[in-house]
């Protein structure tokens, strides 16, 4: 990695920040990783998210930060990190964050699980909005395409198709929490094979291909493509602007969980 980034912190500046969210950590315990996939769903959001909103998301407000100094210096840096990735968005070079965590052999791989947490929870901040599109428009659908991949293979996706028949939204029951029992390794009895040995009923779902196991080709090929994701659903909500209808409800969150690991940029 580069000592100085064109646009924002430098590495010194990003491990000041990783360290102060592993030893204050917020209601979702964020490192930098999901900091910045938080911060890049709200660039990136149908519509601006004041700062109200995804700060406490970020960092809990417990008095534990010792003076003011440090609250000041702190909160700069997380306005520094959120306006680079504005500028890195506009000059086209931007990068997600991910974490770099030991494989069952002690390799150091990349993870962007923490990314697609963060990403998720900037997502639940507009919830109905991105719901309601993405049940209605499958080009939004196709632009996350590495995002929700991404996010189901690392058990970060739980989702529920509003309106589908027999799904929880239609009985009104209350959903599993988000990462309990990703959506996609739940199976009916209806989608096994019966005793015949027949194949089961195609879905109809459109997510259910974005949740199906990846290979190792296809999860590296969905890493490197989540920046132009980024883009072009910026691209995206500024093209397709929100209608009236699609209104902001915080009770139908979307994606959410909790990762551990180093950061990688």
């Amino acid at each position: 990695m580069s000592e100085q980034p064109p646009y924002g912190l430098t590495d010194i500046e990003l491990d000041e920040l990783n360290e102060y969210l592993a030893e204050h950590p917020g209601p979702y315990q964020f490192g930098l990783d999901a900091a910045h996939g938080l911060l890049s769903a709200v660039v990136v959001a149908p519509e601006p998210i004041a700062a109200s909103e995804w700060l406490p998301v970020l960092i809990s407000d417990d008095g534990e930060i010792a003076d003011a100094d440090t609250n000041n210096r702190v909160l700069t840096l997380i306005v520094r990190l959120y306006n680079s990735i504005v500028q890195e968005l506009e000059a086209f070079s931007y990068q997600p964050i991910y974490a770099e965590v030991e494989d069952e052999q002690g390799l150091a791989r990349l993870s962007p699980r923490g990314w697609c947490e963060g990403f998720a929870a900037g997502i639940d901040l507009r919830s109905e909005i991105w719901g309601t599109r993405l049940g209605s428009d499958p080009r939004l659908l196709e632009i996350m395409d590495p995002i929700i991949r991404l996010s189901a293979e690392e058990g970060v996706l739980d989702i529920d198709v509003v309106g589908e028949p027999g799904s929880a939204h239609e009985r009104g029951d209350e959903l599993p929490l988000p990462g309990e029992q990703p959506w996609h390794e739940q199976a009916s009895d209806d989608a096994l094979p019966d005793e015949a040995g027949d194949d089961p009923p195609a879905s109809d779902n459109p997510w259910q291909h974005l949740l199906e196991p990846m290979s190792e080709p296809d999860y590296d090929a969905a890493l490197n493509a989540v920046a132009a994701a980024v883009a072009d659903i910026q691209q995206y909500w500024r093209d397709h602007q929100p209608r009236q209808d699609e209104s902001f409800d915080a009770d139908n969150p979307l994606l959410r969980r909790k990762r551990d690991g180093q950061w990688v940029h």
